[in-house]
């Protein structure tokens, strides 16, 4: 489906084939048997051109061929026509099965419609544009894919505004999470995005964070890996590549999917995607940042796990190699501030021993105040994690331990609202949260933080949840 993922995608020359629920309803309708005499006597349609209708959807496929070639244009403005002034029925449905079929077997077949478009001074895909809110979901879904194809067409790509508006249509679809169509609607996109174009576009109508929000959802292995896939193609725009959303969310995001995943293909695009993140940003310090996030989820773990598999698949495992040396020779330069930052970043928080190290904290702590306090912001916002109690008494036993080894700092958290976050903590249904909490508080509260030192060497590993196995295991 792709060359490799340190290279361009590969744009399908072939048009979109749908799946699932449309393919059959296609089939069916195409196996219809309509009644042109009635149609044509009430539209401007003449009985010569209904009966070029006829021939050709009656015709073998070579048949069809020479028919497109004597006589497309009389054909394509047919079907145009119906498309136009037709809202419901078997006779628009039809003539859209038509059409897709069409562009479906040879996507040149667009320049029919495309000549006739010139001629009536208009787009190509402009007719469709009234059928994407119909109210039958088979006529708006299957517009929304001859659209797609249509738009796939090298010879005529959509406009900036045109495309803005599909794509927006095509996650509005999205939204609704019917999963019907779910499949054709996603497949729409991955045809799309493989252009560099219509990547850009996606952009700017917020698609990016919207496709890796899905992500978060429970979905079915194929949704899942169309999914990635999008976010694949979308990597290969710098630019997005550098977004954000990739380093704050995606990568997290698709380090918990990996692991539930047994999919070959699943695993192949997300190795890919990871490559890309790693390769396409052109700034160093984002790709750093990347790295950084990758080891604090415990990335490389995972891939030495993949590794013992021994795949067969070519890009798969080029790409798995890559990854592990790329993260190795990072964890190897690494500073303890440094495996501290990727775990902070990536918010995959466990009592490793750079928390609890006083030499740690005495030469690390005024680092959190730099850049506007970016990294303290960034463990405040840990304290928003309510599903995860480990993760909280973490962020709070930091807290602690920045107040406690920089004292100017108490001011600071109070202004960042650090402060009656973790006071209300006092309450939480979590008892090892209840114990930070409480701990932090105090050093916050007090003056002479001496006496606290002896409270933290005889604290528990169980009310720590400190478990030793993990902190031996690879970032």
């Amino acid at each position: 489906m792709y060359s490799n993922s340190n290279s361009q995608p590969y744009l399908h020359k072939v048009v979109l084939s749908v799946t699932s629920h449309l393919r059959q309803e296609i089939n069916q309708i195409c196996q219809e048997s309509i009644n042109w005499d009635s149609f044509y006597r009430t539209h401007a349609i003449s009985s010569e051109e209904i009966g070029l209708l006829v021939s050709y959807d009656g015709a073998s496929v070579g048949q069809r061929n020479k028919l497109l070639q004597s006589n497309g244009f009389i054909i394509a403005s047919v079907l145009y026509g119906i498309i136009w002034y037709e809202n419901s029925g078997i006779v628009l449905k039809y003539a859209l099965s038509l059409i897709h079929n069409m562009l479906e077997v040879n996507l040149e077949n667009a320049n029919l419609f495309y000549v006739y478009a010139i001629e009536k001074r208009t787009t190509m895909w402009r007719p469709y544009y009234r059928l994407l809110n119909n109210e039958d979901p088979f006529i708006m879904h299957v517009s929304g894919v001859i659209v797609t194809q249509l738009a796939l067409w090298e010879q005529n790509l959509m406009e900036v505004e045109s495309m803005k508006f599909f794509l927006s249509w095509l996650l509005s679809r999205l939204k609704e999470k019917k999963l019907r169509y779910q499949h054709d609607n996603i497949r729409c996109l991955q045809m799309l995005l493989q252009r560099y174009e219509y990547r850009s576009v996606f952009d700017t109508v917020d698609g990016v964070s919207f496709i890796i929000d899905l992500l978060r959802h429970r979905n079915n292995s194929q949704i899942q890996y169309q999914l990635i896939f999008c976010v694949w193609v979308l990597t290969f725009n710098k630019e997005i590549a550098a977004k954000d959303v990739m380093t704050n969310t995606a990568i997290k995001l698709l380090a918990e999917g990996l692991k539930d995943s047994a999919k070959v293909k699943v695993i192949r695009i997300t190795l890919a995607v990871y490559t890309n993140l790693l390769t396409k940003p052109d700034d160093p310090a984002i790709i750093k940042q990347n790295c950084n996030v990758m080891i604090g989820c415990r990335l490389l773990k995972q891939l030495n796990l993949l590794v013992k598999q021994k795949f067969v698949d070519e890009e798969l495992v080029a790409d798995l190699s890559f990854l592990v040396d790329y993260l190795r020779s990072r964890v190897e330069e690494f500073s303890s501030f440094d495996l501290y930052v990727s775990e902070l970043m990536s918010g995959e928080l466990r009592w490793s021993p750079a928390h609890k190290s006083s030499d740690f904290w005495i030469k690390n702590v005024q680092k959190l105040n730099e850049n506007n306090y970016a990294l303290l912001r960034v463990l405040i916002e840990h304290l928003d994690d309510a599903g995860n109690p480990k993760v909280l008494s973490i962020a709070c036993f930091d807290i602690g331990q920045y107040v406690q080894y920089y004292p100017p700092g108490k001011k600071i958290i109070e202004q960042l609202g650090a402060k009656n976050i973790v006071m209300s903590f006092l309450q939480h249904s979590d008892p090892s949260v209840r114990y930070e909490a409480l701990i932090t508080v105090q050093k916050i509260l007090v003056h002479n933080l001496g006496w606290l030192q002896s409270i933290e060497e005889e604290e528990s590993t169980n009310q720590r949840d400190d478990d030793d196995d993990e902190n031996s295991e690879e970032p």
